[in-house]
């Protein structure tokens, strides 16, 4: 009996592990504020995923100056960009260690520093890989140039991308 209570419960926990994952995927596509980003997708392909696109925004690589930390900055650190949007793009307008409370029309992305070179700091947010239709990938990096990509930044920080826009 106590085998079959233990079963349950893990069972049970699963369930719940997945619906949460789920249900804040789709409240951060419900409920995120929506910001355009200027990107350049190029098409890999996985064999066990399908076709996607790489998304390569320029948000992705900032000059080191907009780091506002008092120490050096680290490789591999978390940190939190701030973004403001300029025309119709949201560009960064900081880097920080620790997420800073933002005025109106900012916005703050978690990301990942991978590494900085010659001055500029390279970063991860989580977003960089779109999968698309099987077949469409080569068309998609035919009109990297046109490409923007619309995503979700949810009040508690998560990201999720809503779209790919092709501009023609």
């Amino acid at each position: 009996m106590k085998r079959n209570s233990l079963f349950f419960v893990l069972i049970v926990f699963q369930i719940v592990a997945l619906l949460t994952i789920a249900g804040s995927n789709y409240a951060t596509l419900q409920y995120g504020e929506r910001l355009l980003l200027k990107t350049e997708p190029i098409d890999p392909r996985d064999l066990f995923h399908g076709d996607y696109v790489i998304l390569n925004y320029d948000i992705s690589s900032l000059s080191l100056s907009l780091w506002e930390g008092e120490d050096k900055f680290e490789s591999r650190e978390k940190v939190y960009v701030v973004l403001q949007k300029k025309d119709k793009y949201y560009d960064a307008i900081g880097i920080y260690p620790d997420k800073p409370d933002v005025d109106d029309g900012k916005v703050v992305l978690k990301g990942k520093a991978q590494y900085e070179h010659a001055g500029t700091v390279f970063i991860d947010y989580g977003i960089e890989r779109y999968y698309v239709e099987e077949g469409t990938g080569k068309s998609i990096e035919k009109q990297r140039e046109l490409t923007d990509v619309v995503v979700r930044v949810a009040p508690w920080g998560q990201v999720a991308i809503e779209a790919l826009v092709i501009n023609k």
